[in-house]
Formats: structure tokens, sequence, C-alpha cells
């Protein structure tokens, strides 16, 4: 297993060339998946602004002896679809590249490699639609069980979001920083704007978590949420989505114009039927 990234003679062009995304091919997969997940995570240390250090021993600390010859000095290698199944937690699939695995990635069933946020989002979606949602409020209102398991299932989603924002027991804020003002209190009681502001000024703060408990607790006492509500738990779950997937599924590069360029690495499928198991096994 190479302990600096440009000990593969492959990884060394790439660097060299100035390549700033690379997508896994079948061909790469031939040293295993734990040698390609290996070289993923040496180009991400490589690439780093502020360098950390190679916890490898016969790296001496460093990534790479060579440079990433870009504008960016970076190199990723991107595969937002590629998941790994963890033996004994079968609910959950971090990211193949993913830095650690013990990061919470729920997945939706056992057999799932789509993850509880990309779920959530893909329903939020759906019941954004005008049609769809004037549909559900209709019978909402005529029917009282399919009234009570909406507000069950959101219910479900804030706590998915709570469990992502990492806000504890409810009731408690000590791990979530305070980020808001007593100015802006009142402004934040309205219940179509609560979520949408913490949001958009403080993605990880105390406010978030006030917002997502008066939800829940609104859903508990038979409210359904607004339009407004359901788009700031859209932005809410595509922010923990970006946060998993960042250069690990997508990546974003500074062009010689000066503008920056959204790069989404994702594997084909056909790439992966022609794996041999055990060589996309980690």
């Amino acid at each position: 297993m190479p302990a600096l990234a440009d000990c593969d003679n492959v990884t060394r062009f790439l660097m060299t060339a100035g390549y700033r995304a690379i997508v896994p091919g079948r061909e790469d997969f031939i040293y295993s998946g734990t040698w390609l997940r290996r070289i993923a995570w040496l180009l991400r240390g490589t690439s780093e602004r502020v360098p950390s250090a190679n916890p490898i021993p016969e790296s001496n600390g460093k990534w790479a002896f060579g440079s990433i010859d870009n504008s960016d000095h970076k190199l990723h290698m991107l595969a937002a679809n590629l998941r790994v199944k963890i033996a004994g937690s079968k609910a959950f699939c971090p990211l193949s590249f993913a830095k650690d695995f013990s990061v919470n990635a729920p997945c939706t069933k056992d057999d799932s490699s789509v993850t509880t946020a990309m779920d959530w989002l893909r329903r939020l979606d759906q019941a954004l639609a005008p049609i769809v949602g004037g549909a559900l409020e209709r019978q909402a209102s005529q029917d009282s069980d399919f009234r009570k398991q909406l507000t069950i299932n959101q219910q479900k989603t804030i706590k998915d979001l709570r469990d992502g924002y990492g806000c504890g027991p409810e009731g408690s804020r000590a791990s979530v920083r305070r980020d808001h003002s007593e100015g802006n209190a009142d402004r934040n009681l309205r219940h179509e704007t609560l979520v949408e502001d913490a949001f958009l000024s403080a993605p990880d703060s105390d406010a978030i978590c006030k917002g997502l408990d008066k939800l829940y607790d609104e859903a508990g006492n038979g409210k359904l949420m607004s339009p407004d509500a359901r788009k700031s738990e859209v932005k809410l779950f595509l922010r923990l989505i970006a946060r998993e997937q960042k250069d690990v599924g997508y990546t974003i590069a500074a062009l010689p114009s000066g503008q920056k360029a959204l790069i989404i690495g994702v594997v084909g499928q056909e790439t992966m039927q022609e794996i041999p198991f055990a060589d996309f096994t980690v």
C-alpha cells in the first residue's frame, strides 16, 4: 500500500500533468478497492489548503514528495455514487472515498445505497410540486388518518435533520454554537421563516435546532408544514448532502477566467458490473 500519493506512477503523472479531478474506471480497481481508497485519501491530503500530518509512519508526515501542478494545487478522486456496506452495520453506507467510515451515513434500507437525507430530499421536492402539494393538503383536510400520517412523516424528517446537525437531545444545546443575536429572536418566531432564516445566516447555529424543535412540536399537534418550511428543509438536507460529498463526490475548481466550476464525479453502472467482487471489497 502506498504511503505517499505519488508513489504510484499513474498518480504521479496525473499530479504533474495538472489534472484537477478524476473518476475511477474498471482498471483502477485491479489492485483492490482498499488500494483505490488509499490513493483517494492520499490525494485529498495532498490537496489540503493547510496540510495536516500524514499518519502513515513511512510517510514522515508528508502526503507526497511532489506537488500538484494546477492553479488550485488540488487533485481529487471523485465518486458521488460509490458507497460501502459496513459489515455488521447494514443501516449505514458511507461514501467509499470518505475520510472516515465512522461518519454517520444512514441508509433508507439495508440493501440500499441511498441515504436518508437523499431520500427525504426527493420526497420533499415532490411535495413542493404545486399539483402534488395541493392534492396532499386536500386529502389531509378530508382524511384524519392521512393527516396523522403526514405529520408523523414530518416529525421523522425533522428528527433526521436534528441528528444531521448535531442538535443533541431535545432541549439540550450544549454541542451547538450560538450565532444569533437577541435582536433576531422576534423575527425568528414566525413559523414559515424560522428554519429559513437560521439556514441562511448560521448553518450550524442554535437557531436551527430551536427552529426544528418548534416544527417538530407543531407536527405533533397536528399542524401541517407550510411550503416555506418545506423549502427550508430542502436547503438543510442539501447542505447535509453537500457536506458529506465535498471533495469526495464533487469539488469546485478555479478556472483561468477567475470563475468557478462545479465538478461532479459519478462511476458508471457498466463500470461496476465489470469489476470482480474481490476487487471492490474494502
